[in-house]
């Protein structure tokens, strides 16, 4: 992303004190800093690569300091904002607030006059607001000043015309999805407190993954022993049978604000409130991480997702992983992406009584689908599964 190029070198040193500047990107499917002190105690280690090649060096919570709205007064008009899942790219020009801000609060932005716009928490209480930056025409948060908020570096907007924009791709969310996962079981053996995982780029021909030992603990495991737990857990995938894909909300927009604007994602995956629900199929492709499978991997035209509305046009979508038809293990997970945008905007809109014609559907068939090895249809979320089932059923009586 130009936004995440290095500093300007006439800007000298990087400031020991941290950049004030958080823009808001709605093009950003990732919330970014570049300054390390930002982050709070959860912070982990995680090398990784944004889709511009933008090096990531770890990820965590943010919690920022803000001014509730521009007009409060008092003890209470300062609170805090939380980030969660920021990427920190010491090479970021810009902090970045992306698209995952509409996901965690209610967003309202007044472009004509940035200090009008607001954010708020799911209660409908203020926690934020923007200002215009006074070099820029870039709209950004406005923080809360010493000594309630940090002493913060100067402003490098309308320092270098960048355009903001950080993308994170599908394959890394996903390697950090299974890197949590070896986190929780890695804290669950009571081993201390704090891990930092050194995991290398899906893309690059680095060794295969490996753990830091942890900074506070007194008797740390060897790096044999945390690759056989971090292994097991990465091979078995026990808690990626299925995946949401909340960065894609955006995209769906895109589709269906002309029709549906006021459209949301239900970030919980949880029937309750629900008033629709549809099983259908996506296209993603798998790999068998498993070394001692001769099966590299497969794609399949037939990936159970279900998709669920919610009143007032919300939404949300849970896409099921698939398992290996040679070794029963689960495969690693790409998703096709614009599949998985028509079909949710498609429901969406047929849920608000839109008018839309059905969408024609790749009529090439691909590899047999088998229910054995489809996690949507072990939990009954599985359209193509149903019909394999039935036209088994029918053909042996």
């Amino acid at each position: 992303m130009p936004g995440a190029k290095t500093k300007p070198a006439k800007q000298g040193e990087k400031s020991p004190l941290p950049c004030p500047d958080w823009v808001l990107a709605s093009d950003s499917n990732v919330h970014v800093a570049g300054d390390r002190s930002w982050f709070g105690g959860d912070y982990t280690a995680f090398n990784s690569v944004l889709a511009d090649g933008s090096q990531v060096e770890g990820i965590g919570t943010v919690d920022l300091p803000t001014k509730r709205s521009p007009s409060s007064i008092g003890r209470s008009r300062h609170t805090t904002l939380r980030l969660a899942n920021v990427l920190h790219v010491p090479g970021a020009v810009y902090n970045i607030l992306g698209s995952p801000i509409v996901l965690e609060y209610q967003l309202d932005v007044n472009f004509e006059d940035p200090s009008q716009s607001s954010i708020r928490d799911q209660e409908g209480h203020p926690i934020a607001y923007f200002q215009r930056a006074s070099r820029s025409n870039l709209i950004t948060l406005r923080l809360s000043g010493p000594p309630v908020g940090p002493k913060v570096g100067p402003s490098l907007l309308g320092t270098a015309g960048y355009y903001i924009n950080a993308t994170w791709p599908a394959t890394e969310i996903q390697r950090w999805a299974v890197c949590q996962a070896s986190i929780d079981a890695y804290r669950d053996l009571g081993v201390g407190q704090d891990v930092g995982l050194d995991i290398h780029p899906a893309q690059t021909s680095q060794p295969p993954p490996s753990a830091r030992q942890m900074s506070h603990d007194e008797h740390p495991m060897s790096v044999e022993e945390l690759g056989q737990i971090f292994g097991a857990v990465s091979l078995q995938g026990e808690k990626m049978i299925s995946f949401m894909f909340p960065s894609l909300h955006p995209s769906v927009l895109d589709v269906v604000a002309n029709a549906v604007p006021s459209a949301w994602f239900n970030g919980r995956d949880s029937e309750d409130d629900s008033n629709n629900d549809w099983d259908t199929n996506v296209m993603g492709k798998f790999i068998c991480d498993n070394r001692r499978c001769r099966k590299p991997g497969w794609g399949s035209k037939k990936v159970a997702i279900r998709i669920r509305g919610y009143p007032g046009s919300g939404y949300n979508a849970v896409v099921y992983n698939q398992r290996c038809n040679h070794c029963d293990v689960l495969g690693v997970f790409t998703l096709d992406e614009d599949s998985y945008v028509e079909r949710v905007a498609y429901w969406i809109k047929r849920w608000a009584d839109v008018q839309v014609e059905k969408p024609e559907h790749d009529k090439k068939k691909g590899p047999p689908h088998e229910f054995e090895f489809c996690e949507g249809g072990k939990q009954g979320h599985c359209k193509a599964c149903r019909a394999a089932l039935l036209s088994r059923s029918a053909g042996s009586r």
